[in-house]
Formats: structure tokens, sequence, C-alpha cells
């Protein structure tokens, strides 16, 4: 009896190790993530050799697949214009700097590049992409701004329904960005959305439970690595704030490894921003400057392909240094494997 149970037990495991060989092999795609490297005097940094780079996921060395660097590349440009959190005398200003710049050197803009004007009731822009400047300025000179609504969520001012419109507004126009090719530069000029960081907030005001909450840090990072777009925060108000409360948001830069870690200011706009690879310009004023600076990095910037590692761990962090003195590197904070 005993001969014969070993004799099944041993058919049912030469049965089931047949059936694993003859799976397909999980071949895991390559992982590609746009890296910005800026000179200590500003502007991109040219000519770095892959032996430059060292890359880390979770504290371990990797070898990339590859490392090439892009030199006046065809970028799509959109910038955001948000009146969902900006005062109303901010948001004028904002914009007649953002006209000025557009009709700069007659116009001609190095990238095509679309505007969006965000309302507490709408979102405005015709979607399409030119590289004169002057037409895109006459159009948003047109657009009637509004003073934003205040809800009554958050003991009444109206930070959780920000929350929840600023974020849906963020996943429509990424919706909209990712059929379109290549690498996209999304330029939100805003102070950012509330950090909503007192514990006395209940995070029920913005949203129902930390996994929800969870579930959009991982679904907006994700997105934006796999439809290849940068995000970038200017600040125009930064100066006023002072540097206290415009660099607040440095203390939620580590990545959200788990649900019970997720607080709102993880999906703010600066937290998100950076974690992408792109700037957060909050310390002037001159909006012309910030943006010419947003166009110069989206010009150059180096292509790194990685093998991801898929394991029970689902944050991975990347560290990606160069090996050169005073120059700083812009890099997605890491990836998730399991969205």
């Amino acid at each position: 009896m005993k001969s014969t149970r070993w004799i099944l037990t041993g058919l049912v495991l030469l049965t089931a190790t047949a059936a694993l060989a003859q799976q397909p092999a999980v071949v895991q795609k390559p992982m590609w993530v746009n890296v910005m490297v800026n000179a200590k005097g500003g502007g991109p940094a040219t000519g770095l050799q892959p032996v430059n780079f060292s890359i880390q996921d979770n504290h371990v060395p990797v070898t990339p697949i590859s490392i090439r660097e892009v030199v006046n590349a065809p970028v799509s440009v959109v910038l955001v214009l948000d009146g969902v959190n900006m005062d109303f005398e901010t948001l004028q200003q904002t914009r007649t700097r953002m006209v000025k710049y557009l009709r700069t050197d007659e116009g001609k803009l190095k990238q095509p590049t679309t505007v969006i004007y965000l309302s507490s009731t709408d979102a405005l822009g015709d979607g399409k992409f030119s590289t004169n400047g002057m037409e895109l300025a006459d159009k948003l000179e047109k657009v009637q701004l509004t003073m934003r609504t205040e809800g009554r969520s958050a003991g009444g001012n109206g930070d959780g329904d920000r929350v929840k419109l600023s974020l849906l507004r963020l996943h429509n126009i990424l919706d909209q960005l990712r059929d379109i090719h290549g690498y996209k530069a999304l330029v939100w000029f805003s102070p950012g959305w509330p950090l909503m960081e007192s514990p006395a907030i209940n995070l029920a005001l913005a949203y129902t439970t930390q996994k929800e909450l969870f579930k959009n840090v991982v679904d907006l990072l994700t997105e934006m690595r796999l439809a290849n777009i940068t995000l970038y925060s200017v600040n125009v108000a930064g100066v006023v704030q002072g540097p206290l409360d415009s660099l607040r948001y440095e203390n939620y830069l580590g990545g959200v490894p788990q649900a019970d870690k997720a607080v709102i200011a993880s999906v703010s706009l600066q937290v998100l921003a950076a974690q992408s690879g792109g700037e957060v310009l909050n310390t002037g004023n001159d909006v012309g400057a910030m943006m010419a600076q947003c166009y110069a990095d989206t010009r150059d910037f180096y292509r790194i392909g990685l093998k991801p590692v898929v394991d029970a761990v689902n944050f991975h962090k990347l560290q990606i240094q160069v090996d050169q003195k005073g120059l700083t590197v812009h890099a997605p904070i890491g990836y998730y494997t399991q969205p």
C-alpha cells in the first residue's frame, strides 16, 4: 500500500513538473526612463557616457540594458494654467507672464506646445500642438478666467474637494496624452493642491481609504512612466509663501512602499513632479525663466533602459547618479511591479 501511494505521488509530481516545463517563460519587457542631468550653471549637461552613470534598484547595483543621450529630441509640451488652486490675482499675473514668454523671439517655440486652462468647472484646451507661440498666446489671452469656487468638505474650506478635482484633472490629461507618440513634458503652473498634513484632518475628506489613495499613487506614477511623460511643477507664488511652506513637500519624496504609508501629500503636485523625474520650480516669480528652463530640460536628456525586477517587493526605489561633481540628476524615483 505504501509503495502504491509513493508511486501515485511521484506520478503527480512528474505531471506537475512537465506542465510547468511546457508553460512559456515570462519575458519581462525592458523599462525605459528619461533622466535629466543639469550642469551647475544651469542647462543640460551633455556628453556623458554610460560609464559615468551608476544605478541601484532597492540599493542593489544593476547594469542597464542601454544608456543613450537624446539631443534636440522632438518633445510635446503641455502648459497647464491651474485656476483650481491659484487665487485670482496670481492666476491673472501668471497668464500675463506666460503670454509674454510665448511671444518672445517672434513666437518661435522650439517644441510643439499646447495650453490647457483648468477651472473649478471645466478644462479648456483644443489639444492642438503648435510651435507658433503668437497663436498660442492669443488663444490663452482670450480665455475667460474665473475665480475658483470652494466646496464644503475639509471643514468648509474646500481642501478635500480641490484635491479630488485636481487629481481628476491630472488623470484626464494623462489619459489624453497616452496616445501621443514620443516624449511629453507636462508643465503645471500652480502652487499645488493642499497637502492636508494635519493629523486632525480626516483622510476620508479626500479619499475613502488609504488603499484607494495608494492606488492613486501607483496608477499616476506608473501611467506617467509608461506613457513617457515627465511632470513639472511651477509655483510662481513660492517667494511669497516662503521657503518653509514651499518646500514642505520634500518630506514626502521617499516613495510609498505600501498602502498604510500613503497620505494625501503622497499625491501632491510637487511630489509627483519630483518622483516622475521632473523639476519643482518654486523659488522665483520669473515665469519666463522657469518656462525656458523646462523647455531646455526637454531638449537634451538621457534615455536609460532597465530590466525591472519582478518579486514580492511591490515598490522598487531607483537611485541614478553620475560620477561628475556639480551635476544634478533628475530621474524617476522608482517603479511599482504590481500596479
